[in-house]
């Protein structure tokens, strides 16, 4: 049985450490990949172009991602959770829209339903 090769189809460039988290907003094609970098990075999924930059202000790494709709994004840096709002026009956001610090350890998964 013949094996077949995998190609890779696109790369996505840019976080300065470790990945350690991606996950997909489907219904509008993007990829958002948390990192050791203390960043999130949007990407367009149908050309790879970084299109938005969460920086946090709090040290530590990225450790999950999670959507709720369109409009808010939460990820997890180290102990605390903070949220982003998706509906501000800039590129580059550096200031959260709330910070949820309830923790004393590392938050390693956030799910909302």
């Amino acid at each position: 049985m013949e094996k077949k090769q995998r190609v890779i189809q696109r790369t996505f460039s840019g976080h300065t450490s470790t990945i350690l988290t991606v996950e997909v907003e489907q219904e509008s094609r993007l990829l958002y990949s948390g990192s050791e970098d203390s960043s999130v990075r949007v990407w367009e999924l149908n050309n790879g172009k970084c299109v938005r930059f969460l920086k946090s202000l709090s040290e530590g790494a990225v450790t999950s991602i999670c959507f709720s709709g369109k409009e808010t994004v939460y990820i997890s840096i180290g102990n605390k959770i903070l949220s982003y709002d998706m509906r501000k026009p800039e590129v580059i956001l550096k200031q959260f829209s709330q910070e949820f610090n309830y923790h004393s350890e590392e938050i390693n998964e956030i799910c909302i339903s």
